[in-house]
């Protein structure tokens, strides 16, 4: 009886398409008319046959091959859990691994850091001309040592610690004081002059973790000086123009007469590991870490970074930074 009624179905639809291709124009009807005509006239052909093929038992197949299906999924879900959960604990590793390293790197570097200053000094007796030639190259270059340790070291703590900002309310003309200080001899002994500019009247306090804040200013005056020949200049200038606008920020500026950045390469100055071709040459030993580490403590504070630079015209970095911050 389901097998009649199927064979009339057909014949019935078979007589309305040949009257309708001979009676009937379509090329008048738009394309979206005659897509949905096409369409219709498809299921009014399959739906018969759906029929028949599910109370045959298609059903019941249809059931087992999306069954197999899922269980398949679900299968490579697990899967890839573990394979997650795996690489997680590779890169958990890896940075203990270089964290661990880059500690013990350190203190043996500073003391042989140390030992060459003593000597050049004369504490430990009089040296001569070219003795005092190859203890300064050895210094130089334990303090090269030092400052890849030290980035290697500040990115652990990033890593470790990205989502752990202590937040307390910082007077910022103080910290960044006592960040200029650390870096007293080292200007000296570059003959550089590094000043800091800050507005007449009282600063308020600012919310942020004092340490990463820290970081941030120790990477920022660390390249100025770094990247400025002798007798060049270093600013850094605390504005306040936004504290009481719509935005409630402080921005804080470190412009210097350095080598600058060539256009070409400053849209992949804050990528990890990437150094400008002309700071690569002057200062080959770097590790290309200190503005990715900045980019990422000053967005963890909610607030963001950039840069004016011409190159041989010298670099000035803005960090832009909320009075109060709206999550911890």
């Amino acid at each position: 009886m389901r097998t009649a009624t199927i064979i009339w179905y057909y014949v019935i639809l078979a007589v309305i398409i040949i009257f309708s291709l001979v009676f009937v124009d379509f090329s008048d009807l738009p394309q979206t008319v005659q897509l949905i005509l096409v369409l219709a006239l498809v299921l009014l052909i399959a739906n018969p046959l759906l029929m028949v093929w599910i109370s045959s038992g298609g059903e019941h197949r249809l059931r087992q091959i999306f069954g197999s299906a899922d269980a398949a999924l679900e299968a490579q879900a697990t899967e890839l859990m573990q394979e997650v959960g795996h690489l997680r604990e590779m890169d958990k590793s890896k940075s203990e691994f270089v964290s661990m390293t880059s500690h013990q790197l350190r203190t043996p570097l500073s003391a042989i850091k140390w030992t060459f200053h003593m000597i050049m000094n004369g504490e430990l007796g009089p040296i001569t001309a070219d003795q005092r030639s190859f203890l300064e190259k050895g210094y130089e270059s334990s303090e090269k040592a030092i400052a890849v340790v030290n980035d290697w070291l500040n990115l652990g703590y990033l890593q470790a610690n990205k989502n752990k900002y202590q937040i307390i309310p910082t007077n910022i003309s103080e910290l960044i004081d006592r960040v200029v200080l650390e870096f007293d001899q080292r200007v000296k002994e570059k003959n550089l002059s590094l000043v800091v500019e800050r507005p007449k009247s009282g600063l308020p306090q600012i919310e942020i973790d004092p340490i990463k804040f820290s970081m941030i200013m120790e990477n920022l005056i660390d390249n100025a000086i770094k990247y400025t020949q002798a007798g060049g200049k270093i600013t850094v200038t605390i504005n306040d123009d936004k504290v009481n606008g719509p935005e409630r920020t402080i921005e804080i500026n470190v412009a210097d007469t350095g080598i600058g950045i060539p256009k070409a390469e400053q849209e992949k100055l804050f990528q990890q590991f990437f150094r400008a071709g002309n700071a690569a040459s002057l200062a080959p030993h770097g590790s290309g870490l200190g503005l990715f580490i900045i980019k990422n403590l000053v967005e963890g504070h909610g607030g963001k970074v950039w840069f004016e630079s011409a190159e041989n015209l010298g670099t000035k970095f803005h960090v832009a930074i909320p009075i109060k911050q709206n999550k911890v």
